[in-house]
């Protein structure tokens, strides 16, 4: 006869009485319970020191239990889990503290703290703020942007010297401010290397949204009436792009790189393009520059006393990766085009110089038809005068030279 399966709720409850049969469990349960505690308790007693010494701890338990006066952080714990204690409660601090009201007439103060746990308590306080995640599309990778600390600022604002020393600077403060990217950790160096120099705007985007959020107040002057105002403009709203595919790369590059050394041979800053200008033959390879393509260029001038490149030779050198100029008797006498290549900075400043209009201007065209690839702007947003009522139009906004004002006004 095959076995009922039951489905019926009356079917479920089980013969007799269920309580008594829950008892009788219970006490069956205990009675097997003491017995064992009996049969272990000197091995229990005898092993009391080392259970309470490799109890899992609380982070709390880690960073501050004290051993004659001293953190008792077990050396079994390492520093990387310390660390990552560390990081824990830094991501509890600002949920904890953002609802907590603070009664300055009655405060309460703690215990005595070692130096070593001031240091971390310090570090929790002052660096456990949230950051800002901004997307770098054509340099490949996605940077999480810490706020700038007032030390930063007036070290930035009072740094000296020529334009090199105080670019050197303001890029190693932007690199410090990365708490963490998408392919890792990486040194200055490398950050020069494998970011775009496009990308700039976006990183300091990412430093005014973390340093000064809100708003930010902008003068304006009507194109139509001539009317002057200032007007209050939300940080967020300034984002603008001309790609309409812009916002699926920014999905996309997230997956793309996955290191440093990835990015310098894949991204857009390892490629170029090649053109031919029409009328003089010359090949030139454009490319999207580097932060120290960059500092190269500008160092070039502040280790030469006669300052040998202008800055507009600079803004035009960023985008040259190289130039070849045709070899008029080699190309007559063998019947097809020969070239040579134009070495140095100078020598490629007197080539570009000497271009014809024409020449010029397909060369600026397609300077900026391949520099606007994937490039993320940043505009006021079009609104109305308000006193005649007509459209101003959006309008660029220098990311640079607006952080860099925020920073003067604080």
């Amino acid at each position: 006869m095959a076995t009922k399966i039951k489905t019926n709720p009356e079917d479920l409850v089980p013969n007799g009485n269920i309580n008594n049969e829950m008892q009788q469990e219970l006490l069956n349960a205990k009675e097997a319970l003491n017995s064992e505690n009996k049969t272990n308790t000197k091995k229990k007693t005898s092993s009391k020191t080392n259970t309470k010494k490799n109890k899992s701890l609380t982070t709390e338990e880690i960073m501050f239990q004290k051993t004659d006066g001293k953190p008792a952080i077990d050396p079994k714990y390492g520093p990387s889990t310390t660390n990552d204690i560390i990081s824990g409660m830094k991501a509890k601090f600002n949920d904890v503290i953002s609802a907590m009201t603070i009664d300055l007439n009655n405060i309460t103060l703690s215990d005595d703290m070692n130096v070593m746990e001031q240091h971390q308590n310090l570090d929790i306080v002052f660096h456990s703020k949230p950051t800002f995640e901004v997307v770098l599309c054509q340099s490949c990778y996605t940077a999480y942007m810490e706020a700038l600390l007032y030390s930063d600022i007036e070290s930035i604002i009072e740094s000296t010297g020529d334009n090199y020393s105080v670019t050197l600077k303001t890029y190693q403060t932007i690199h410090e401010k990365m708490q963490a990217t998408t392919i890792g950790s990486f040194n200055f160096d490398t950050f020069l290397k494998c970011t775009s120099f496009f990308d700039l705007s976006s990183l300091y985007y990412a430093l005014q949204m973390q340093t000064f959020p809100g708003t930010s107040k902008f003068d304006f002057k009507c194109i139509h009436c001539e009317h002057k105002f200032s007007r209050d403009i939300p940080n967020d709203s300034l984002v603008f792009s001309r790609d309409d595919n812009i916002f699926e790369r920014l999905d996309d590059v997230r997956n793309e790189a996955t290191s440093p050394e990835y990015v310098i041979q894949n991204s857009l800053v390892s490629k170029y393009q090649r053109i031919c200008l029409n009328n003089s033959k010359t090949i030139v390879d454009i490319k999207i520059p580097t932060l120290k393509d960059q500092l190269d260029l500008l160092r070039v001038n502040s280790t030469n006393k006669n300052k040998l490149l202008s800055d507009n030779d600079i803004a035009t050198l960023l985008f040259i990766k190289g130039v070849y100029v045709i070899s008029v008797p080699e190309t007559l006498a063998k019947g097809k085009p020969y070239y040579y290549p134009i070495i140095g900075p100078s020598a490629i400043t007197n080539i570009i110089k000497q271009l014809s209009v024409a020449d010029s201007r397909q060369l600026s065209k397609a300077i900026e038809e391949w520099t606007d690839k994937y490039k993320v702007e940043y505009r006021i947003p079009s609104f109305k005068c308000p006193k005649c009522g007509k459209e101003l139009g959006k309008m660029p906004v220098d990311m640079e030279s607006l952080v860099f004002r925020l920073m003067l006004e604080q």
